[in-house]
């Protein structure tokens, strides 16, 4: 067989989808595990440098300390009909105080028509800022009526949207930003700042590495660049300038060698490895999102790190502002309290409930957007085409 004849042979097994796929599980098998251990060993050797450096104990948990606490927590859904030209968008927002003697939560619905274009995050946006309206109203009514919490929890990060800026968003993403969110969120940290109540948004999943560029911007200096005219950060930072942390994030070389491709959840659950009622020590990391924090008044504020209590489950990320330096120990207790005696072990109960008391089905949302859907159609007639045609791609 000719040369060329050969060549020929070898692109067409190629172009083969089973050929090709057996050929890339071979090169996975070969080089892609190698790639994955190598990444696994580096994340133990950092977590052995790291623990005695950042890990402590969180107190034990307290059965009368938890009956005297007053806490509500409120979470958001959202589901969406993505359509060529539209979304169609249900989202939700819902609070529960699960001191009510019957659950009561109070609910804030909302329908958005959006662009597709940027439309992810106007959904989000618009989510988040459904959260924050009837965190504010839960917690405006509770102390109209003498029962000013303690302690309010959210579901995910305070500094949400990190990875965001309106410079070069189209006019109807910067109105639902600074019309919308950023009118909820100011007023809602305001209430809270003049109230002195600690806040906390506890992520399920993060994704982020805040935590550890929280820690170099702080060793570094390099938060200062940001906030010019803060003398020191307003959070209770507690990570050392010790020789193991300045080795490893003081220097940028060693930082892009060390945490490049570094997972922080998967650094964070080898360091707590088997361990319980465990934290990491707190770190600000307002200063660690890629533009300014969108809500200015806790920029400098945003104390983050990680928490355990059993030593068989997952640990979770916390952005918390303390508006009072003296009523961190007690904060400590009570999360301790709250992931303790909860329903899914290691997760605070509140937020626990206001997720599922919150929670809509797919098939609720799908046949209220379905009646969105019908009263475009039937008010459009044949233009609905022009917005509400499926996407292409469904119908292949």
């Amino acid at each position: 067989m000719s040369e060329e004849a050969i060549d020929k042979a070898t692109l067409e097994s190629r172009r083969s989808f089973i050929t090709g796929i057996s050929s890339k599980l071979s090169e996975v098998e070969k080089s892609g595990v190698g790639t994955v251990s190598t990444w696994v060993e580096k994340i133990k050797n950092l977590s052995n440098l790291l623990r005695s450096e950042i890990v402590v104990d969180l107190p034990k948990q307290d059965l009368e300390s938890h009956r005297r606490l007053k806490v509500f927590a409120c979470d958001g859904t959202i589901y969406t009909q993505k359509y060529s030209s539209i979304y169609l968008t249900l989202a939700s927002a819902c609070s529960y105080d699960p001191k009510e003697k019957s659950i009561k939560p109070i609910f804030l619905p909302d329908i958005l028509f959006s662009h597709p274009y940027q439309g992810d995050i106007v959904c989000s946006l618009r989510m988040k800022t459904l959260e924050y309206q009837v965190a504010f109203e839960t917690l405006k009514s509770l102390i109209e009526e003498g029962k000013r919490p303690d302690l309010v929890l959210l579901d995910g990060t305070l500094t949400f949207p990190d990875d965001f800026r309106t410079r070069d968003s189209p006019d109807w993403v910067k109105e639902e930003f600074e019309k919308r969110f950023l009118t909820q969120a100011r007023q809602f940290y305001k209430l809270l700042e003049s109230q002195k109540i600690i806040v906390a948004g506890i992520s399920k999943d993060p994704t982020a590495n805040k935590y550890l560029i929280g820690i170099r911007k702080f060793l570094t200096g390099e938060w200062r660049s940001r906030y010019r005219l803060m003398k020191n950060l307003d959070c209770p930072v507690e990570i050392p300038s010790s020789p193991a942390t300045l080795s490893l994030f003081g220097n940028r070389k060693s930082w892009r060698r060390n945490f490049s491709v570094t997972n922080e959840l998967g650094l964070i659950r080898r360091m707590l490895w088997n361990e319980s009622f465990k934290r990491t020590k707190i770190a600000e990391v307002s200063c660690a999102t890629r533009f300014p924090v969108a809500v200015e008044i806790i920029r400098g504020k945003v104390a983050g790190f990680y928490f355990k209590i059993f030593h068989d489950v997952r640990p979770f990320y916390v952005e918390a502002i303390f508006w009072n330096r003296d009523d961190i120990d007690s904060f400590f207790q009570n999360l301790t309290n709250l992931s303790y005696y909860s329903p899914v072990p290691g997760y605070p109960a509140p937020l626990f409930f206001a997720h599922h008391v919150g929670k809509l089905s797919r098939k609720y949302a799908d046949r209220i957007l379905n009646l969105v859907h019908g009263l475009l159609t039937q008010k459009l007639h044949q233009d609905y085409k022009v917005l509400l045609e499926d996407k292409f791609r469904e119908g292949l």
